[in-house]
């Protein structure tokens, strides 16, 4: 009799290809955080650029809310509406601009979950704020001054023609001189922004005249910041003019050019030049002394970006910004004097200013019928800030 063996099948193993599923989790779970390391770094990186542009777009139409000026920095860019995915929209409302920017952005490991491009976004507001500091301030709070006082707070004097686009703000007195000299003829002066003194407003020329009437309020607030300056060439130069170069060249042609630099002594800053036509031009430099600072060229002198900054409280000006009878005066910058005198005087073709001119007391010498203007930081009493 054959006996046949029985064959016993052997069981199956369930956990055989178990591995196969879990590297297939795993590689699906690696695409994924490649997708977010790689994509969505790729798209944080876009919007950091996107956003550089629209702060830029939103910082050149500001404070006029120019639409047309924050598109051109937008298009300059290679950011123009409807070309190549772009959307831009820049709008303007009562007392804000925005400007919005969105591109498509192609993706790399997202496009294995069928995304093949992602919209990135920026948007940037600029709002308009009421006022960007004073054009004149002086935080004189002594007993106040009277009407011919030019010891105390601010006084204008002189034959000059006088524009304030700001405010004109003191803890003390406010004089602006007689119409028989000052504001000949007298349309031509005016205050645009508001006057505060808690003194009497002395105004020899009319309040029609002036553009403002009369007033007495509280003291206004202190604009003038405190600095303590980096120096440049370290912190006391006893011959100043010996520290702070002077450059006779083509980017100054009618004097001396100062290169940009912040330029401190403990001994006085004093800045004439003795050669050549006599100006001064200086961009982006910035004067600091715990003495007296002088300004004083025989010819134009231009100030551009710059902080003027004396902490003197001794006899005499902390700060004199003069020249020559022939030649006119500009700044665009910040001069100050918290504890002492700022005096300005010049003759033709007058003084123009753009900043914030603060002092303990701030004596204006305006020479016969030339224009004298003093515009706020932001230009006619307004500034702006950005709140995204």
């Amino acid at each position: 009799m054959k006996t046949n063996l029985r064959t016993t099948a052997t069981k199956r193993n369930p956990e055989l290809g178990a591995i196969a599923i879990v590297l297939a989790a795993l590689w699906m779970s690696l695409f994924g955080l490649a997708a977010f390391a790689v994509d969505i770094g790729y798209s944080y990186t876009n919007r950091r650029g996107l956003k550089a542009v629209t702060s830029a777009a939103v910082k050149a139409g500001m404070p006029a809310k120019s639409t047309s000026a924050a598109t051109a920095v937008l298009t300059a860019n290679g950011y123009t509406n409807g070309v190549g995915g772009v959307t831009t929209a820049v709008s303007a409302g009562a007392n804000t601009l925005q400007v919005d920017l969105s591109i498509n952005q192609p993706t790399f490991f997202l496009r294995l979950f069928g995304i093949t491009s992602k919209t990135v976004s920026a948007r940037s507001v600029g709002e308009v704020t009421a006022t960007a500091g004073p054009a004149i301030y002086s935080n004189d709070t002594t007993a106040c001054g009277t009407q011919w006082d030019n010891s105390k707070g601010i006084d204008f004097a002189g034959g000059g023609l006088l524009t304030v686009n700001g405010n004109v703000e003191s803890a003390n007195k406010i004089h602006i001189g007689n119409p028989s000299a000052l504001c000949n003829p007298a349309s031509t002066c005016r205050i645009t922004g508001t006057v505060r003194t808690p003194c009497t407003f002395w105004n020899d020329a009319t309040t029609a005249v002036m553009g403002v009437a009369s007033t007495a309020t509280g003291v206004p607030a202190n604009p003038i910041p405190a600095f303590t300056p980096t120096c440049t060439g370290g912190s006391s130069l006893a011959t100043p003019l010996a520290g702070v170069p002077c450059n006779l060249d083509a980017t100054c042609p009618l004097g001396c050019r100062i290169p940009a630099g912040v330029y401190c002594s403990n001994a006085g800053i004093n800045i004439t030049p003795s050669s050549g036509p006599g100006g001064i031009c200086a961009t982006n430099a910035s004067f600091y002394s715990t003495q007296a600072i002088t300004i004083t060229g025989a010819g134009p002198v231009t100030l551009n970006n710059v902080i003027v900054y004396s902490t003197y409280a001794g006899g005499g000006p902390a700060v004199q910004l003069s020249n020559g009878i022939s030649h006119g005066y500009t700044i665009v910058g910040s001069v100050y004097a918290p504890n002492g005198l700022i005096n300005a005087g010049t003759g033709t073709p007058g003084f123009n200013m753009t900043g914030t001119m603060g002092g303990k007391v701030v004596n204006i010498s305006m020479g016969v019928n030339q224009p004298w203007t003093f515009n706020s930081p932001g230009g006619s009493g307004s500034g702006w800030r950005m709140i995204e």
